[in-house]
């Protein structure tokens, strides 16, 4: 029994009947993790590619910092992409994290001994940077695979 199989109990003894139906999908999710673990080589990537990103936030960091006139060292690079990492986590049920990623990067940056200003020059760069990507997957989704999703009806997400 995996950790979703028990809430499943749980939430069949305090939610009512209408859970029964979901019990065969909290045990599938729970077999999918399992073998997710078991396989220590398809756990280690995920952990290597997930730090490797989050590198390459730290150097984004650095970058935007250094355009914008904001001398700092490696470090305190770091440091504003972990902190800010914690905001994103804190917030995570705001639609876009909308004013909560600037408020948590004018926050970081005043308690960093940064400007304010820099925090926000820094924030709209991020804005930007997400802008960019969200426009350029709309004209991969656009020209590759809006298409197929009008030619099949139903998705199979399932597998």
């Amino acid at each position: 029994r995996g950790l979703f199989t028990i809430l499943y109990g749980y939430l069949c003894r305090f939610g009512g009947e209408g859970w029964i139906k979901k019990r065969e999908a909290a045990e599938i999710l729970d077999r999918k993790i399992v073998a997710l673990y078991a396989t220590r080589r398809t756990m280690a990537g995920c952990l290597i590619f997930s730090f490797l990103g989050w590198l390459v936030t730290v150097a984004e960091t650095y970058v935007f910092l250094w355009g914008l006139g904001v001398r700092v060292d490696l470090v305190t690079a770091v440091v504003i992409q972990a902190l800010a990492l914690g905001v994103k986590a804190v917030t995570f049920f705001v639609p876009g994290s909308v004013g909560t990623q600037e408020g948590g990067n004018v926050l970081i940056f005043l308690g960093l001994g940064l400007s304010g200003q820099a925090a926000l020059a820094f924030s709209l760069l991020l804005r930007g940077r997400q802008a960019v990507w969200l426009l350029i997957g709309l004209a991969v989704f656009t020209r590759f695979g809006w298409r197929e999703l009008q030619m099949s009806p139903q998705a199979d997400f399932e597998s």
